[in-house]
């Protein structure tokens, strides 16, 4: 299903549609076919002055031009006049996208979201960028954040992860969407989905011929390795990076952790319920614990 068939499944649409990082405007953009349909209406936003010039030559949507933050993004909504029920929300930003949206859905309700992930850091690994007012991406492996890091905000929203869109992307949508395709909105085969849609898709040796140094991450089965890898290379092998400096520093650049879920037993019943901790132990969802004993596990 393409994104003007799933759209065409909202009931009573506002036709309002929403591209954070929108560059030149073009057709490899998710949401591209949106921008320049007339039926649509919406607001683009790209900090490049350079490729706003030709973006306005390519849609008739509001433009924004400038730099979108936590700090700055109901501001801007606000003064675009953006209602509450956005048809279609895209962000491409290459940073601090995950804590752009979880502002936006603290106060607006997307329909459909397509955020960019960090397609190449997989479940249960939780990495995202953190945000800084001075941050510039510098073209290197560690940007954005992982799929399931993806997950805890999408479960936090009520938002299913349908599927991995374009290799890049996850495509999400609300719970009324859901019922009307008549599918449960909870995301709890994301390694499953990630495995078919990602690891699977072979097209990504070529689509993404850049990730072919680190697709080794790939194959490391063990999440406290993997982790231990990822951040040993951004912190200390980060040769990608064009910027004088290469390196990086976990908790002041970015985060990483594993996903874990803890389940509680009690004698004579099996599962009471779950919840999920970062591999910091630092508690997600809060519990008490009393008669029983608890086991925890990485999430694979």
């Amino acid at each position: 299903m393409n994104l003007i068939e799933l759209h065409n499944k909202i009931q009573n649409p506002s036709g309002y549609v929403i591209d954070i990082g929108a560059s030149t405007g073009v057709n490899s953009d998710p949401v591209y076919q949106f921008i320049v349909n007339k039926k649509f209406k919406g607001l683009c936003i790209e900090g490049d002055k350079t490729k706003v010039k030709t973006l306005k030559l390519n849609t008739h949507f509001d433009i924004y031009n400038g730099y979108i933050t936590p700090e700055n993004v109901l501001d801007i909504f606000s003064q675009y006049k953006v209602p509450i029920e956005i048809d279609v929300l895209k962000i491409d930003i290459d940073g601090y996208d995950l804590e752009v949206l979880r502002t936006i859905m603290t106060t607006y309700k997307p329909k459909i979201i397509i955020a960019e992930i960090n397609e190449k850091i997989p479940p249960p690994i939780l990495f995202e960028i953190k945000y800084k007012k001075d941050y510039v991406w510098d073209f290197s492996h560690c940007f954005g954040f992982s799929i399931s890091s993806g997950k805890m905000v999408m479960d936090k929203y009520n938002y299913k992860i349908l599927s991995i869109y374009e290799l890049n992307n996850i495509l999400c949508i609300n719970q009324d969407l859901c019922n009307i395709l008549n599918i449960d909105c909870k995301n709890d085969g994301i390694p499953e989905l990630y495995k078919k849609e990602y690891i699977n898709n072979l097209s990504r040796v070529s689509v993404l011929p850049w990730n072919s140094n680190i697709n080794y991450w790939l194959d490391i089965k063990d999440s406290t390795i993997l982790k231990n890898e990822i951040a040993h290379y951004f912190c200390h092998n980060n040769n990608r990076s064009v910027f004088k400096v290469k390196t990086k520093v976990e908790n002041v650049d970015f985060t990483i952790a594993i996903l874990w879920k803890l389940t509680l037993y009690k004698f004579n019943q099996y599962e009471v319920f779950t919840i999920i901790l970062r591999s910091s132990w630092k508690i997600i969802q809060k519990i008490n614990v009393r008669n029983g004993f608890l086991i925890a596990e990485k999430l694979f």
